[in-house]
């Protein structure tokens, strides 16, 4: 009667006349009755496989969705079917079949799986509908919907890591100094906009940084990068998705003067899903997660070692001890790079000779000198290694009394950009003394009295011989 909508019924009466003649008659009655089709569809989810046992919604999970539509009407409801279009969701398994009437109160269970993918971590939850379709009694359509939010959860994480790959002596005492960097996305959401900053300026400061260079690996560089704490090092809009890692390299030049080594960090950001950003601060080496926990906390410093730079310089000067008035004087001039580290050009080896020694000439291998109101200079305009030598000669012409003593000093330094701080031993003395002038017409009177002074001696020494002799004849009965 209900599935009908109403009760149509007809009623009849019989009876017979007095001649024993049947008589009836009839009536009908229609009774509507009310039609209230209606169908409920609940839909949640029933289990998590949770195949990571995190406890909490995570990519790859398996969820099991449970679908029940309940004839809550009057009527009966044809061709009961429940869909779902979200993409990757199993096929129904429903009970009674897809298809099937449900009388008042009565239920389709269904059924199916579904495996959490990146795009649904990413976005934080699982949205979607599922549907429920029958036919009244009718066969007119009716329906119903019902939609479920699973929670996924995030967790974005970063890591940076940091290596020296080179340090390159150019010899003049600058070097150029790689890094390797190394950005890994260690959580379970995709992040995007990339940020990598180092703020070489800040930290190398004192060094003279310069020439900056961003060179593209995995991840490309930015042409534009110039060593400040807000320059990026990449260029924009990269994303990393989970367990992906890139990398580039930076270069730079640097002055490190006495310094041996300098502590760097590096820094990195992103943005996740949801528009918020995580952030991390490098740690040595080339693994942003060392200890493999996860956590990126690591942030230990990378340092950078320079050769050593400070060095040495001591300086010998060697030549004749005594020389007559108009003797030409060479003098030996070495210079020792005692280390440890290289002496920078340009050195400069400077002699002021005294008023009785007159520059002639000073040459060495790789050395330009030049004399100039008696101030001797000579200049070398490349290194000296740790442990080498290098040496000069000077050529001077002596004038003086006899007896004048002739002190001349040398000195030796470099005025590269590294200065030497041991400076005791740069310069060094040589003394001459001059020795018996030559002969001159002034002097004659002295050589006369030493040749007579001899006569007379050697007169002396012949007469006392003959004496001797005469007194041996004597004594041996020769003479009388």
């Amino acid at each position: 009667d209900v599935d009908a909508g109403q009760i149509d019924n007809t009623a009849t009466v019989d009876a017979e006349d007095p001649g024993g003649n049947p008589v009836d008659d009839t009536d009908d009655e229609t009774v509507l009755v009310g039609m209230v089709p209606s169908i409920d569809l609940v839909k949640s989810v029933s289990s998590n496989a949770d195949e990571d046992g995190s406890g909490d919604v995570t990519l790859d999970d398996t969820l099991t969705y449970q679908f029940v539509a309940t004839n809550d009407g009057t009527v009966t409801l044809d061709n009961v079917t429940i869909s779902d279009p979200l993409p990757g969701l199993s096929t129904l398994t429903c009970l009674p079949i897809a298809g099937s009437s449900l009388a008042p109160t009565e239920s389709m269970t269904c059924t199916a799986t579904y495996v959490v993918t990146q795009v649904d971590v990413d976005a934080g939850q699982i949205d979607n509908t599922a549907t429920v379709d029958a036919e009244d009694p009718g066969g007119n359509p009716i329906d119903d919907t019902d939609d479920e939010s699973v929670v996924a959860a995030q967790n974005p994480l970063i890591g940076l890591a940091k290596d020296v790959a080179s340090v390159v002596d150019n010899g003049d005492g600058s070097f150029v100094v790689t890094f390797l960097l190394v950005v890994e996305n260690l959580g379970d959401v995709t992040l995007s906009d990339l940020i990598l900053t180092d703020d070489i300026i800040g930290q190398f400061a004192g060094l003279a940084p310069s020439g900056f260079i961003a060179s593209s690996g995995t991840l490309a560089a930015s042409g534009g990068w110039d060593g400040t704490a807000t320059s990026n090092i990449l260029g924009a809009g990269q994303s990393l998705t989970p367990g992906q890692s890139g990398d580039l390299s930076i270069s730079f030049t640097v002055v490190p003067g006495g310094v041996t080594s300098v502590d760097n960090s590096a820094d990195v950001t992103a943005t996740t899903p949801s528009g918020g950003s995580v952030d991390d601060t490098s740690t040595a080496g080339i693994d942003p997660d060392p200890d493999d926990d996860d956590n990126p906390d690591e942030e230990e410093p990378t340092t950078v070692v320079f050769p050593p730079q400070q060095f040495d310089l001591t300086i010998s000067k060697t030549g004749p001890t005594e020389a007559n008035d108009g003797d030409t004087a060479v003098w030996s001039i070495v210079v020792t790079n005692l280390g440890p580290g290289p002496a920078l050009q340009p050195i400069v080896v400077t002699d002021v000779l005294p008023a009785q020694l007159a520059y002639v000439s000073a040459s060495g291998v790789g050395w330009a000198c030049g004399e100039g109101g008696g101030l001797v200079t000579c200049t070398r305009s490349s290194n000296l290694a740790a442990g080498a030598s290098t040496s000069i000669t000077l050529e001077t012409v002596v004038s003086g009394d006899e007896g004048d003593e002739i002190t001349n000093v040398v000195v030796v330094e470099s005025q590269g950009v590294v200065v030497e701080t041991i400076v005791d031993n740069n310069d060094n003395e040589a003394t001459l003394v001059v020795g018996t002038l030559p002969v001159t017409g002034r002097n004659l009177d002295s050589i006369a009295w030493f040749g007579f002074l001899t006569l007379l001696a050697g007169a002396f020494l012949v007469l006392a011989a003959q004496r001797r002799a005469d007194q041996l004849w004597i004594e041996h009965g020769i003479r009388s």
